[in-house]
């Protein structure tokens, strides 16, 4: 199968507050990610919208921070969306 055209990515952020102020939730990528290896980041991934599902972007956020952060989260609101290339160039 040839590479999508376009890839759609949820990076939650996480935040709870506290009595010294707003934490945030990030985490370490592994080394064998391709993209930006060992460095700090939000948990997150690509969507993977199963049959009939609703809020695909929800879905994903949650799904990400249960399987990379082993949080549950509640209240997700989309804040901003964003393009970007691909480290090796577009894919069109």
């Amino acid at each position: 199968m040839a590479d999508p055209r376009y890839v759609v990515n949820v990076d939650p952020v996480i935040a709870r507050e506290t009595p010294d102020g707003t934490e945030y939730l990030v985490i370490v990528r592994s080394e064998d990610e391709e993209h930006a290896p060992g460095m700090l980041g939000f948990p997150g991934g690509k969507v993977a919208a199963g049959p009939g599902e609703s809020d695909v972007l929800e879905a994903t956020a949650k799904r990400e921070a249960r399987e990379e952060a082993g949080v549950e989260i509640e209240n997700v609101e989309q804040v901003t969306s964003t393009t970007f290339e691909l480290d090796y160039g577009p894919t069109v």
